[in-house]
Protein backbone atom coordinates (compact mmCIF):
# COMPACT_ATOMS: atom_id res chain seq x y z
CA UNK A 1 0.00 0.00 0.00
CA UNK A 2 2.72 2.50 0.65
CA UNK A 3 4.30 1.98 -2.46
CA UNK A 4 1.40 2.48 -4.30
CA UNK A 5 0.72 5.89 -2.86
CA UNK A 6 4.76 6.43 -3.63
CA UNK A 7 6.26 6.17 -0.50
CA UNK A 8 9.70 4.53 -0.75
CA UNK A 9 11.50 5.84 2.08
CA UNK A 10 10.33 3.64 4.89
CA UNK A 11 10.89 4.42 9.27
CA UNK A 12 10.54 2.73 12.04
CA UNK A 13 11.37 3.28 15.94
CA UNK A 14 12.55 0.16 17.74
CA UNK A 15 13.63 -0.12 21.64
CA UNK A 16 17.48 0.41 21.25
CA UNK A 17 17.82 -2.73 23.47
CA UNK A 18 15.60 -5.21 21.47
CA UNK A 19 18.19 -7.59 19.87
CA UNK A 20 16.05 -10.05 18.11
CA UNK A 21 13.92 -7.01 17.22
CA UNK A 22 16.61 -4.99 15.73
CA UNK A 23 17.99 -8.48 13.55
CA UNK A 24 14.32 -9.22 12.49
CA UNK A 25 14.31 -5.39 10.87
CA UNK A 26 17.92 -5.55 9.40
CA UNK A 27 17.09 -8.64 7.35
CA UNK A 28 14.66 -6.52 6.04
CA UNK A 29 17.13 -3.99 4.82
CA UNK A 30 16.70 -1.31 7.35
CA UNK A 31 19.23 0.17 8.82
CA UNK A 32 20.12 2.56 11.46
CA UNK A 33 19.88 6.32 10.78
CA UNK A 34 19.11 7.99 14.22
CA UNK A 35 19.41 7.59 18.01
CA UNK A 36 17.74 9.15 20.42
CA UNK A 37 19.38 9.11 24.24
CA UNK A 38 18.93 9.92 27.76
CA UNK A 39 21.19 10.23 30.35
CA UNK A 40 20.66 11.03 33.91
CA UNK A 41 21.84 14.26 35.40
CA UNK A 42 21.67 12.87 38.70
CA UNK A 43 24.48 10.67 38.74
CA UNK A 44 28.25 11.47 37.50
CA UNK A 45 27.88 14.31 35.17
CA UNK A 46 31.49 14.78 32.63
CA UNK A 47 34.12 16.11 34.60
CA UNK A 48 34.87 19.87 34.05
CA UNK A 49 38.28 20.04 32.67
CA UNK A 50 39.56 23.39 31.46
CA UNK A 51 40.76 23.87 27.73
CA UNK A 52 43.70 25.96 27.56
CA UNK A 53 43.13 28.98 25.96
CA UNK A 54 38.97 28.85 25.77
CA UNK A 55 36.41 30.23 27.89
CA UNK A 56 33.34 28.74 28.57
CA UNK A 57 30.23 31.06 28.66
CA UNK A 58 26.98 31.81 28.30
CA UNK A 59 25.61 33.50 25.41
CA UNK A 60 24.06 37.07 24.77
CA UNK A 61 22.66 39.00 22.24
CA UNK A 62 25.93 40.23 21.43
CA UNK A 63 27.31 37.40 20.36
CA UNK A 64 24.38 37.61 17.33
CA UNK A 65 26.64 38.19 14.09
CA UNK A 66 29.43 35.86 15.35
CA UNK A 67 26.60 32.90 16.36
CA UNK A 68 24.41 33.51 13.36
CA UNK A 69 27.16 33.73 10.90
CA UNK A 70 30.17 31.22 11.86
CA UNK A 71 28.00 28.82 13.75
CA UNK A 72 24.61 28.16 12.11
CA UNK A 73 26.50 26.07 8.95
CA UNK A 74 28.85 24.06 10.98
CA UNK A 75 26.60 21.32 11.61
CA UNK A 76 24.57 21.71 8.13
CA UNK A 77 28.36 21.69 6.24
CA UNK A 78 28.81 18.53 8.39
CA UNK A 79 26.08 16.28 7.82
CA UNK A 80 25.95 17.13 4.00
CA UNK A 81 29.42 15.30 4.01
CA UNK A 82 30.65 11.50 4.12
CA UNK A 83 29.33 9.55 5.60
CA UNK A 84 26.41 11.19 6.66
CA UNK A 85 24.90 12.45 3.10
CA UNK A 86 22.31 14.48 4.49
CA UNK A 87 20.75 16.65 2.17
CA UNK A 88 21.17 20.48 2.85
CA UNK A 89 18.95 22.80 0.46
CA UNK A 90 20.06 26.19 -0.04
CA UNK A 91 17.05 27.45 0.19
CA UNK A 92 17.12 26.04 3.67
CA UNK A 93 19.73 28.55 4.79
CA UNK A 94 17.74 31.68 5.44
CA UNK A 95 15.29 30.05 8.33
CA UNK A 96 18.53 27.89 9.88
CA UNK A 97 19.96 31.24 10.17
CA UNK A 98 16.46 33.22 11.59
CA UNK A 99 16.92 30.30 13.79
CA UNK A 100 19.91 30.67 15.18
CA UNK A 101 19.25 34.55 15.93
CA UNK A 102 16.21 33.61 17.92
CA UNK A 103 18.11 31.52 20.28
CA UNK A 104 19.48 34.07 21.69
CA UNK A 105 16.51 36.15 22.05
CA UNK A 106 14.78 32.92 23.43
CA UNK A 107 14.24 33.46 27.69
CA UNK A 108 13.47 29.33 27.84
CA UNK A 109 17.39 28.26 25.30
CA UNK A 110 20.15 28.10 26.95
CA UNK A 111 23.48 28.64 24.47
CA UNK A 112 26.52 28.13 25.71
CA UNK A 113 29.60 28.92 23.42
CA UNK A 114 33.39 28.40 24.06
CA UNK A 115 35.36 31.63 23.54
CA UNK A 116 39.09 31.98 22.17
CA UNK A 117 40.90 34.32 24.40
CA UNK A 118 44.52 34.54 24.43
CA UNK A 119 46.54 36.95 21.93
CA UNK A 120 46.04 34.91 18.57
CA UNK A 121 42.41 33.93 18.88
CA UNK A 122 40.64 36.07 21.60
CA UNK A 123 37.24 36.24 20.98
CA UNK A 124 36.65 33.93 18.43
CA UNK A 125 33.57 31.43 19.05
CA UNK A 126 35.13 28.18 18.83
CA UNK A 127 31.77 26.02 19.16
CA UNK A 128 28.29 26.00 20.86
CA UNK A 129 25.69 23.57 22.72
CA UNK A 130 21.94 24.81 23.23
CA UNK A 131 19.82 23.28 25.73
CA UNK A 132 15.83 23.55 26.36
CA UNK A 133 13.42 22.29 28.84
CA UNK A 134 11.96 19.60 26.66
CA UNK A 135 8.20 19.61 26.06
CA UNK A 136 6.36 16.20 25.43
CA UNK A 137 6.25 17.20 21.73
CA UNK A 138 9.97 16.38 22.25
CA UNK A 139 9.29 12.96 23.36
CA UNK A 140 10.71 10.05 20.72
CA UNK A 141 9.87 6.96 22.82
CA UNK A 142 12.39 7.51 24.91
CA UNK A 143 11.29 8.20 28.16
CA UNK A 144 8.23 10.06 29.65
CA UNK A 145 9.23 13.38 29.51
CA UNK A 146 8.24 15.58 32.89
CA UNK A 147 8.94 18.88 33.40
CA UNK A 148 12.56 18.24 34.95
CA UNK A 149 13.65 16.84 31.80
CA UNK A 150 16.29 19.12 29.55
CA UNK A 151 16.40 18.60 25.62
CA UNK A 152 20.16 18.88 23.97
CA UNK A 153 18.54 20.41 21.08
CA UNK A 154 21.68 21.07 18.43
CA UNK A 155 25.40 21.63 19.33
CA UNK A 156 28.97 21.83 17.00
CA UNK A 157 32.40 22.50 17.46
CA UNK A 158 34.16 24.55 14.57
CA UNK A 159 36.36 21.56 12.97
CA UNK A 160 39.71 23.47 13.24
CA UNK A 161 39.09 23.33 16.94
CA UNK A 162 37.86 19.96 17.26
CA UNK A 163 40.05 17.30 19.60
CA UNK A 164 40.77 20.06 22.51
CA UNK A 165 38.15 19.22 24.35
CA UNK A 166 35.94 21.72 23.61
CA UNK A 167 32.65 19.94 22.99
CA UNK A 168 33.58 18.06 26.14
CA UNK A 169 34.03 21.13 28.37
CA UNK A 170 30.55 22.55 26.69
CA UNK A 171 29.11 19.31 27.43
CA UNK A 172 29.73 19.32 31.25
CA UNK A 173 28.58 23.40 31.91
CA UNK A 174 25.40 22.74 30.34
CA UNK A 175 24.62 19.43 32.01
CA UNK A 176 25.78 20.67 35.17
CA UNK A 177 23.69 23.91 34.48
CA UNK A 178 20.42 21.65 33.84
CA UNK A 179 21.06 19.65 37.13
CA UNK A 180 21.22 22.41 39.38
CA UNK A 181 18.28 24.02 37.66
CA UNK A 182 16.07 20.72 39.22
CA UNK A 183 16.23 18.88 35.67
CA UNK A 184 16.90 15.04 36.21
CA UNK A 185 17.46 13.89 32.78
CA UNK A 186 18.76 14.81 29.17
CA UNK A 187 17.31 13.60 26.44
CA UNK A 188 18.98 14.34 22.74
CA UNK A 189 19.52 12.42 19.34
CA UNK A 190 21.67 12.61 16.47
CA UNK A 191 22.73 10.90 13.18
CA UNK A 192 24.67 7.46 14.14
CA UNK A 193 26.03 7.86 10.51
CA UNK A 194 27.45 10.98 11.91
CA UNK A 195 30.46 8.93 13.33
CA UNK A 196 32.35 11.57 15.07
CA UNK A 197 29.02 12.96 16.83
CA UNK A 198 27.84 9.25 17.83
CA UNK A 199 31.27 8.48 19.61
CA UNK A 200 31.43 11.65 21.38
CA UNK A 201 27.77 11.57 22.66
CA UNK A 202 27.95 7.63 24.04
CA UNK A 203 31.33 9.20 25.53
CA UNK A 204 29.67 11.83 27.30
CA UNK A 205 27.77 9.24 28.62
CA UNK A 206 24.14 9.45 26.69
CA UNK A 207 22.36 5.96 25.86
CA UNK A 208 20.52 4.55 23.08
CA UNK A 209 16.99 4.51 24.38
CA UNK A 210 14.79 4.46 20.66
CA UNK A 211 16.71 3.92 16.93
CA UNK A 212 14.89 5.51 13.90
CA UNK A 213 15.83 2.98 11.23
CA UNK A 214 15.20 3.53 7.62
CA UNK A 215 15.02 2.03 4.48
CA UNK A 216 15.25 2.77 0.83
CA UNK A 217 12.78 0.96 -1.92
CA UNK A 218 14.39 1.31 -5.00
CA UNK A 219 11.37 3.93 -6.69
CA UNK A 220 11.24 1.40 -9.90
CA UNK A 221 9.52 -0.94 -8.76
CA UNK A 222 6.84 1.19 -9.05
CA UNK A 223 6.35 0.60 -13.13
CA UNK A 224 8.33 -2.50 -12.53
CA UNK A 225 5.50 -4.02 -10.86
CA UNK A 226 2.11 -2.60 -10.73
Amino acid sequence: AWLRLGAFDHYIKITATDAAALDVWFDLTFGKEQAHAFLSLNGALPERVAVPGVVIRRATEADRDAFVDEMSPILRQHMSGPPVWGVALPEAVGAMREGFADLLTDATALVWLAEAEGETEAGRVLGYQVYFPASPADDDLTISISERTALLEVAATRPDARGRGIGRALAAAGLADAAAGGYTVCVADWRTTNIEGNRFWLGVGFRPAVYRLTRKVDPRIAWATF
